[in-house]
Formats: C-alpha cells, structure tokens, sequence
C-alpha cells in the first residue's frame, strides 16, 4: 500500500532569512543577487514556500554571514524592545554607546552604596 510522501522537512523548520536579510540591512533584491536567484525565489525561500536544498541553505548563510544553525533557530530570536536598543545605539557616538554600555553595566552590579542589605522576606500568614 502506498501512502502520501511525506511532507518537506523544510517547510516545518524556522526560517531567519528575512530577518537576517533585514538585520543586514539588504534588499530582498540584493540578496537575490548575491544568491545568483531571483527575489521571486528568495521571497519563496523566506516564507517557507518553496523547498529548499541543503546547499541552497548554507549558501544563504555564506551571503548573510551567519552559522546555518541560526537561519534555523527559534531560540536566537532578538526581543523587539531589545532589537529597538540597538537600533537606538547605533545612532550615537561611539562616546554615548560607551557610556550607554557602562550604564548596562552599573543596573547589573548590586548596589555598591549599601552592600549590606539584604532583600525583603514577606512571610505568608493564614488564619
């Protein structure tokens, strides 16, 4: 008895490419170029509609500059608030970001004017 071929394992995987692209500050038709592809194809490839070859997929993370594994990976994804920081960053001097990376700094230290103090313990009272 013969079944249905399974489905692409390509399409089930997470695709990063557009915001890989987008992070690289490329357009979808500078990254086609690179590829030697159309954008037709690359927009495919971006949204999981097309399959998509192993050598296609390393190829993608050579022009992008990435490991494979993070054109795959739900688990590097950038916050917005966070992925807004950076963006903020990138506007100032290289002064203000040194500044701004001490600031980061200083909110991660315990709070040197009162070493001593130790964290409030609420205690839970039933009746």
């Amino acid at each position: 008895m013969r079944g249905r071929p399974p489905e692409n394992p390509s399409r089930q995987l997470p695709n990063r490419i557009r915001e890989w692209r987008q992070a690289r500050k490329m357009s979808i038709v500078q990254l086609a170029e690179a590829m030697q592809s159309n954008y037709q194809t690359v927009a495919r490839h971006e949204t999981g509609g097309n399959d998509m070859t192993l050598a296609r997929l390393e190829r993608y993370a050579e022009v992008l500059a990435v490991k494979v594994e993070e054109l795959l990976s739900d688990s590097h994804r950038v916050p917005a608030d966070l992925k807004e920081l950076m963006e903020l960053a990138q506007t100032l001097s290289r002064e203000d970001q040194k500044r701004l990376l001490r600031l980061g700094a200083s909110l991660k230290e315990p709070d040197a004017a009162s070493p001593n103090v130790t964290p409030l313990r609420v205690a839970n009272h039933t009746n």
